[in-house]
């Protein structure tokens, strides 16, 4: 099969802009160009195609969780209800089973081995109590898990902000804000950051290394600060950061009625996951597969 021509491919995405996304987008996405330093790079068209490329896919992902379903998010929760309420029960019948004499359980085994041989396989007593004990960690994870990557709790939380449903799309703008706000690296800076620990005087040093390396230097997407009060000219509340502005517009493109207020918790939200993902990375360097990689790192950051 031919590999399709740039212009072809550039005719692609025009198609995908035109058909998929918002009619507002063009404007949207020219307002959102007059933040820095988005409004210095705006004559590089081919990065400019890129980043309106990946802004368009990101908004035709998550926009329609937002604005074609009312009750997408209202089913997750009660997707994480059930299954705290499945972790509840089967620990329940793990402590009721345990409490039974031993003739009684043996016989309820053996009886639920005549009715399902597959399920219940012939096997000592401890084994069978472990699957049940791990059946019902597999509902504690799975709450967890899905609570983390869509923002959706079962329950009211204490002290602390409240979870976010724009969780996943701000943590996708984050790393796009990050890829378009790189910065070329030297092999000092590279050095620097393979480097587990290192002194302020070796910093100094590995610094001299000015060489260009093959690879470009993120700064992370910082923690938002607190809404800035509005002006005359415009009262609404004001973002403190760059980073902020520009994935609050984008997330507005997702959700028209999401409240600046909701743009800093879900960038909040998207900073603290940073120690999960890393985790998960680590994992699956050690050999782990990505679903065990992610179901340990969301255990541990609990």
């Amino acid at each position: 099969m031919p590999e399709p021509k740039d212009d072809e491919i550039e005719l692609l995405h025009e198609d995908f802009l035109n058909d998929y996304l918002p009619s507002n987008f063009p404007k949207d996405f020219e307002e959102l160009c007059r933040i820095p330093p988005l409004d210095e790079i705006k004559n590089n068209e081919d990065l400019m195609t890129a980043v309106r490329i990946d802004l368009g896919q990101i908004v035709c992902k998550h926009r329609k969780r937002f604005t074609d379903d009312p009750n997408y998010f209202v089913r997750i929760e009660q997707c994480v209800r059930a299954a705290e309420s499945a972790e509840n029960a089967l620990k329940e019948v793990l402590d009721l089973f345990v409490g039974m004499d031993n003739e009684h359980r043996e016989a309820a085994l053996d009886l639920a081995r005549e009715i399902g041989p597959c399920l219940f396989p012939e096997q000592k007593l401890g084994n069978f109590l472990e699957q049940l004990a791990a059946a019902a960690m597999k509902m504690e994870i799975l709450e967890r898990a899905v609570s983390t990557v869509t923002g959706v709790a079962a329950q009211k939380r204490g002290k602390g902000r409240p979870l976010s449903n724009y969780i996943v799309p701000a943590y996708e703008l984050m790393q796009e804000w990050e890829i378009i706000t790189a910065t070329p690296m030297t092999v000092g800076d590279a050095l620097i950051g393979f480097s587990d620990e290192t002194t302020p005087t070796e910093r100094r040093t590995l610094r001299r290394f000015d060489a260009p390396f093959p690879a470009r230097k993120i700064k992370p997407v910082p923690t938002p600060r607190p809404l800035g009060k509005g002006t005359d000219r415009n009262p609404k509340p004001q973002y403190a950061e760059h980073s902020t502005a520009f994935i609050g517009q984008c997330l507005k493109m997702i959700a028209p009625k999401i409240t600046p207020q909701e743009v800093v918790t879900a960038i909040k939200h998207a900073v603290s996951l940073r120690p999960v993902y890393r985790r998960m990375v680590e994992n699956v360097h050690a050999g782990k597969s990505r679903v065990v990689a992610l179901t340990e790192a969301i255990r541990d950051e609990k």
